[in-house]
């Protein structure tokens, strides 16, 4: 049976038609940790993870032909606990929903040192499965790791959690124009991150992947996020 479009769903397709004029439009991404929030564009952000200064075991630099932060790219394969090496990431979301937080990494193995801690505040939930088959369950710890299951020293875009079990990660409900800081703790040694994305979702209407059209454009290459806010004015 045919759905009504909510508002989200609507708003966020009329504005696909003019991401290529925004991202177009949009300053050169910032780096050195020089942007405080990046403007959501059709209900997409891309951040890139270099906008964070790196510190605490991550290393700028070009990894596997991106710019990118790596963690402990020196490192013998250890884990480490979350709280080390924060990096802080805000956008100001343009559609009003819960955001989907996904990750282009980078790890050089499918099931070991493959992770990150990502910490989205209170309120956030993660989800598996399609609209006609959906669990959806309450985040309740402060940290979750979020892993990939590439590996081989490729890019991936995406990142779930829960071992064995893989569920995306949900923010909270956001209005438009409200703001939201995803942050990051190190967690697998020689793990890069290039980029920090967030596209607006309804799991009841959508798995949010490939075919829905605000993460198509977020992907796109050319595709990019005006810092609205310098960090230092």
């Amino acid at each position: 049976m045919a759905r009504t479009p909510s508002r989200m769903v609507t708003a966020a397709a009329a504005a696909v038609a003019t991401v290529a004029a925004a991202a177009a439009a949009a300053i050169a991404a910032p780096t050195a940790g020089n942007c405080g929030t990046f403007a959501a564009v059709g209900g997409a952000v891309r951040m890139p993870a270099t906008a964070a200064a790196a510190s605490d075991g991550w290393v700028a630099g070009t990894y596997f032909n991106k710019r990118a932060l790596m963690f402990k790219p020196n490192g013998g394969g250890g884990v480490d606990p979350p709280g080390s090496g924060l990096l802080h990431y805000t956008f100001r979301a343009d559609v009003a929903g819960t955001y989907n937080v996904v990750l282009r990494s980078n790890a050089p193995h499918v099931t070991e040192h493959n992770d990150v801690w990502v910490r989205v505040g209170g309120g956030g939930s993660m989800f598996k499965g399609t609209p006609n088959n959906l669990a959806v369950v309450s985040l309740t710890d402060e940290w979750v790791k979020l892993y990939q299951n590439t590996g081989g020293d490729r890019w991936h875009v995406g990142g779930v959690t829960k071992d064995h079990d893989g569920h995306k990660v949900l923010t909270r409900p956001l209005e438009a124009g409200e703001e939201l800081t995803v942050t990051l703790s190190g967690r697998s040694s020689r793990y890069a991150i290039a980029d920090v994305m967030a596209v607006v979702c309804d799991p009841k209407r959508s798995s949010c992947g490939s075919g829905w059209a605000p993460y198509d454009a977020m992907v796109a290459d050319s595709f990019s996020s005006r810092c609205t806010r310098c960090a230092r004015q």
